[in-house]
């Protein structure tokens, strides 16, 4: 099994992109896998303490996170693309959410970034969504998030990809090349 960790800030269109994706893969018959590691949380959370993700204390996110790996993990696809974060804030608290369990499954980083003023227009108009607009945190997140790829793909001696997300369906197609890239699966 090989992993694609798609991370970024939140807001910056990672579902969106990889539902397009998911589009692409079905039309081709590859056999990618793209995984949505918030619902698998989400769920995780509701099943196991009957409460929403955002309610969890620091320890019980950490175990949700640690019995989401589990599930990736036993999933039986050639390429698994999970749609992340690189990291999490709490508090203005930057932390590395990348599990180490993961570290050795994965193949190919990939950051979905915009500039600022891109993110912070997205998450403006997300109504569905209570997304922070303050852009001295915005751009803290667009920092850590980067700085946090940077350091986990050099670490694993891997490349990180970067995808620039101002139009979605043109991310979508450079991730979907991206993957034929490296897999040929």
């Amino acid at each position: 099994m090989e992993i694609v960790y798609v991370g970024g800030a939140h807001g910056i269109g990672k579902t969106t992109i990889l539902k397009k994706l998911e589009q692409k893969i079905s039309i081709v018959g590859e056999d990618y896998c793209v995984v949505y590691t918030s619902q698998i949380v989400v769920n995780i959370a509701k099943q196991t303490y009957g409460l929403n993700w955002v309610n969890l204390n620091t320890v019980d996110k950490d175990r949700v996170r640690s019995k989401a790996i589990e599930s990736i993990v036993s999933m039986q696809h050639n390429v698994l693309v999970l749609d992340s974060h690189y990291i999490d804030i709490d508090h203005k608290v930057v932390k590395i959410i990348v599990p180490e369990q993961l570290k050795p499954l994965i193949s190919l980083y990939v950051l979905i970034d915009v500039p600022d003023n891109i993110l912070f227009w997205r998450r403006y108009n997300d109504y569905a969504r209570n997304r922070e607009c303050d852009l001295d945190l915005i751009n803290l997140e667009l920092t850590a998030e980067r700085a946090a790829a940077i350091e986990l793909a050099k670490e694993r001696s891997k490349t990180l990809n970067v995808i620039i997300n101002e139009d979605y369906e043109r991310a979508a197609n450079e991730l979907f090349s991206l993957l034929r890239k490296n897999f040929n699966a």
